[in-house]
């Protein structure tokens, strides 16, 4: 499951940002990395919720720091 969601979630990202070559790997840092103001953030954490159908609390998006953050918390709000 992880691998599954790790792609949909780099195929996300990357239509977000609208570079196909972007280098996105768990270790992938959400802001720094991939040069997200706190506004993309937000939106891309609602495309998230949209696309795997989850919904992302305000006070967990502080830990949301790298792809794999994101890819173990989606699977944790899909087997809630």
């Amino acid at each position: 499951m992880f691998e599954e969601v790790l792609k949909q979630l780099q195929d996300l990202i990357r239509d977000y940002t609208g570079n196909s070559e972007l280098v996105i790997n768990e270790d992938t840092m959400m802001v720094k990395d991939l040069e997200l103001s706190s506004l993309d953030v937000i939106n891309l954490m609602g495309s998230i919720e949209d696309t795997f159908d989850i919904s992302i609390e305000d006070e967990d998006l502080a830990n949301l720091l790298t792809v794999k953050d994101v890819v173990d918390y989606i699977i944790s709000k899909k087997e809630d």
